[in-house]
């Protein structure tokens, strides 16, 4: 069982963000563009990618369901 994750969007910054690039990493779609622990731009088109890839509500935000989908590799 995954623990809760904070629903992240443009301006986030922190630790939380650090893992959500880490995890777009590992599903080979690195970030780049924006730093490590920042959601920008680039990180907002990188999840809606993600997103269309997934068959998910392409929004750029990443909340459960993106969370979820991330999680399941």
């Amino acid at each position: 069982m995954t623990s809760a994750r904070p629903t992240l969007r443009r301006g986030a910054e922190g630790d939380d963000v650090e893992i959500l690039h880490q995890k777009l990493r590992s599903v080979g779609m690195p970030v780049q563009g924006d730093p490590v622990a920042v959601f920008g731009a680039s990180t907002e088109e990188t999840v809606r990618v993600f997103q269309r890839r997934r068959n998910l509500q392409v929004d750029g935000i990443c909340g459960p369901d993106t969370w979820s989908a991330l999680d399941e590799h």
